[in-house]
């Protein structure tokens, strides 16, 4: 059986529930008080479709400005990003341009999603469904309302942009035909060892 590493970075200003998110997608778990992401950390988890064993390694770096040179180093080392932001902090969301254009100067070949976190703090949404689809900043990406307090769309996220890669990489020739036939249809399945807690810098 094939195996293929897929690299996803999640990018987003500090506090938007990156960490939170990847938490809820590798373990299903989430706190309410993460402390916050200094530098780096890197989690795989496993998943199969059909005859491939697919290891997604997916890296969560800091917000902070002091860390966004540590950031860019990766940008053209990946597959695919997940840009977050806060459903209920519209700087979050204005930053999110700033962020794809920084991972488009690095990196000419990607998939990516957009996420709108913490949409269970529902008295405090200010960023609609609305004007993220009505931006003319990100196309035709894909969006997705997420909670990872509630466990919503969590999944689905991550999943989506993996898919999205797949077929990308189908396309350019690096995963054979053989390895799946129906590529538009295929599903991902969990498979027995759900996650890997990876050291800080082995994803890269």
């Amino acid at each position: 059986m094939t195996s293929k590493h897929i690299k996803i970075l999640l990018l987003g200003n500090s506090a938007v529930g990156k960490t939170s998110l990847l938490m809820r997608y590798t373990k299903n778990e989430f706190q309410n008080n993460y402390i916050s992401t200094s530098g780096y950390d890197c989690i795989s988890k496993k998943l199969k479709i059909k005859n491939m064993n697919i290891v997604l390694q997916i890296t969560d770096i800091s917000g902070q400005e002091r860390f966004k040179s540590i950031s860019q180093q990766f940008y053209n080392k990946v597959d695919g990003f997940i840009f977050v932001f806060d459903v209920t902090n519209n700087e979050s969301f204005q930053e999110i341009n700033n962020w794809l254009t920084d991972a488009q100067d690095k990196n000419s070949n990607f998939d990516y999603v957009i996420v709108g976190n913490k949409i269970d703090l529902k008295d405090s949404i200010i960023i609609k469904r609305e004007d993220v689809t009505n931006s003319n900043i990100f196309g035709n990406a894909k969006y997705f309302e997420t909670s990872a307090k509630n466990n919503i769309n969590v999944k689905e996220a991550f999943e989506e942009l993996t898919k999205m890669i797949l077929k990308r990489l189908k396309r350019e020739g690096s995963i054979a035909d053989d390895e799946f036939n129906t590529v538009d249809t295929f599903s991902l399945s969990h498979s027995n060892h759900n996650s890997i807690n990876e050291k800080k810098g082995s994803c890269f």
